[in-house]
């Protein structure tokens, strides 16, 4: 995978939890050298009830992503089980879909591929505005499909713009 991340059309965005009572920070620069775009979202250390972290400063999740001239592609996103439902997703999606976005990528859409049967990540891609697109047939194995989704980044970027 280093070779991959080494591509520039490539990029690895990791959150990890952290112990220390800090409000969410996103850091997007290149990370350990990789000159692809690795980066990273710090996550508070409190939990809703105010406990520590459940991970620890551990990874709370990453996601993977290819970029070709007019597109990016999310090609995985992981959350650690102890992670889900607490806006992790939706936090590394975010990070992907502004980097996409912006100079000097300015990117014109998103896509991806979901299991139909993984209702929480369809739930989170259609808050964020993704669409279907299709279905790829036989993706996961014979007669396991997936469902292919796509976002305008144009009219994504100005619903952002448009929020307080």
């Amino acid at each position: 995978m280093d070779g991959e991340l080494r591509k520039n059309n490539t990029a690895l965005i990791v959150a990890h939890a952290h112990a220390a009572h800090e409000a969410d920070h996103q850091d997007t620069a290149p990370a350990g050298g990789i000159g692809s775009g690795a980066g990273a979202c710090s996550l508070p250390g409190q939990q809703g009830g105010g406990g520590p972290s459940p991970s620890g400063g551990a990874l709370a999740g990453y996601v993977f992503v290819a970029y070709s001239s007019v597109a990016v592609h999310i090609g995985k996103l992981v959350v650690a089980p102890e992670w889900r439902r607490m806006g992790v997703g939706a936090l590394l999606m975010q990070e992907v879909l502004l980097s996409a976005a912006v100079p000097p990528r300015r990117c014109m859409a998103a896509t991806l591929y979901v299991s139909p049967a993984n209702a929480l990540a369809l739930r989170l891609y259609s808050r964020l505005g993704f669409a279907d697109d299709g279905v790829l047939h036989d993706y996961y194995g014979r007669g396991r499909h997936a469902a292919k989704m796509a976002l305008d980044l144009g009219e994504w970027r100005e619903r952002q713009q448009q929020q307080p």
